[in-house]
């Protein structure tokens, strides 16, 4: 679905508010999933993880463009598919493996490793800084792996 961003219109707002609920509900939803199968492990609350969920992270960022959001999003995307397919744990060195081997692989426009660049550097800092929507360092550290 192609979304024209400047179209105001009643109904593309509408759109625009439907994806957004649906993004924020999946997210939602994910941390709930880990926080059961956390809570069902047997510690009884004791020791649980707190779960990040980059894409969270990403809509919050006030920095970014709605049209780098989406960016950023899809390689990022790509990448944590690609990572955790092949069982990586997330970091640079795996970031070089996938631009290696799933970008490098084929012709790209430089609009796209431009911005694929910034999108999986955005990554590696959300990932190193610990800065969280919840706030920086919310447990204390970088997001751990899921």
């Amino acid at each position: 679905m192609n979304i024209d961003y400047k179209d105001n219109s009643p109904e593309m707002r509408e759109s625009r508010l439907s994806a957004q609920s649906a993004v924020r509900d999946d997210v939602e939803g994910q941390v709930e999933d880990v926080e059961q199968a956390t809570a069902n492990a047997g510690s009884g609350g004791a020791g649980r993880r707190r779960v990040y969920d980059w894409r969270a992270d990403l809509e919050a960022s006030r920095n970014l463009s709605v049209k780098e959001k989406s960016g950023f999003g899809f390689v990022i995307g790509w990448m944590e598919e690609w990572r955790m397919k092949n069982e990586l744990p997330p970091g640079l060195e795996t970031a070089r493996d996938f631009w290696r081997g799933q970008v490098k692989v084929k012709e790209r426009a430089a609009w796209q490793l431009e911005g694929w660049t910034e999108g999986i550097r955005w990554y590696l800092n959300w990932q190193k800084t610990g800065t969280h929507a919840c706030g920086a360092g919310c447990s204390g550290g970088a997001a751990p792996d899921r």
